[in-house]
């Protein structure tokens, strides 16, 4: 009998320890603490993206010089062809979470993406001149402020 109660006192401290996050964090929100399992980076799987992402934008970085420079590719097809490939891969994953890919849109959203969309393939196009003619280096400390420029020129236009 005692075995019993033992299996059932364990298994109810279980089920508490699940239902409690993991690694929990206090946010304090104007002098009132909440409880948050919002850990940032602290979180295993954020710093493995994180590591994915620099790993596989240095790869994109270092095969995009070798194309333009020992390939003798053309700048403009490579853009075209990175755009497409991320419209397609976008496409996809909407797909596959089972998101309606025709849905309603809100008024003027083919302008906005079009604004949008025609800046940020001016902006992998002239990145990837400026990588034709320059070190690496240089190249990604200038692309390093174009999110800044990004959010300005976004809110000069769209308002």
């Amino acid at each position: 009998m005692d075995r019993d109660k033992d299996r059932v006192d364990s298994q109810l401290a279980t089920t508490r320890l699940l239902d409690k996050p993991i690694l929990a964090m206090a946010v304090d929100s104007g002098g009132v603490k909440e409880v948050s399992t919002d850990a940032g980076l602290c979180n295993v799987w954020a710093v493995t993206f994180l590591f994915l992402w620099y790993f596989f934008s240095g790869c994109t970085l270092f095969l995009n010089k070798y194309i333009l420079t020992y390939l003798e590719g053309d700048a403009t097809v490579l853009g075209g062809m990175q755009m497409f490939a991320t419209l397609v891969c976008g496409y996809l994953q909407m797909k596959a979470e089972g998101r309606d890919v025709r849905g309603k849109r809100p008024g003027g959203f083919y302008r906005h993406m079009i604004i949008v969309g025609g800046l940020r393939f001016c902006t992998v196009l002239l990145g990837l001149v400026a990588l034709n003619y320059v070190a690496v280096s240089f190249t990604e400390t200038v692309k390093s402020s174009a999110p800044a420029f990004t959010v300005i020129i976004s809110r000069l236009i769209l308002g």
